[in-house]
């Protein structure tokens, strides 16, 4: 078993921050699990939650050094997901009525 287990999310965040891949997947491995679960709610689809838990964890990995000042990890990770998922939702809606009606829509809220 990893010593990162015996981390908490604090003490991850702080070595992510820093750039530790190993403590950042601690992080993954601890929450994408559950948030699936939240998004595929959302979106119904597999296949779909898995691209966004994926595109969430990125974001966060490629802004990383503003995770040493998340104080709740679980809550940041939630409001990402929820928009992340509904502007995933709201572009393959558009990109949907598009292919439907031939017409041009802005892609601009």
């Amino acid at each position: 078993m990893s010593d990162l287990f015996l981390y908490s999310d604090q003490d991850l965040l702080l070595k992510g921050a820093l750039g530790n891949e190993h403590a950042f997947r601690q992080l993954f491995s601890r929450y994408h699990q559950q948030l699936g679960v939240y998004v595929y709610r959302i979106t119904d689809s597999v296949d779909l939650a898995e691209d966004i838990i994926q595109d969430v964890f990125l974001e966060i990995w490629m802004s990383r050094e503003a995770l040493a000042g998340v104080d709740n990890f679980k809550a940041y990770l939630v409001v990402m997901s929820k928009n992340h998922t509904l502007n995933c939702l709201l572009k393959l809606s558009r990109e949907r009525l598009k292919k439907k009606d031939g017409r041009i829509i802005s892609t601009t809220v």
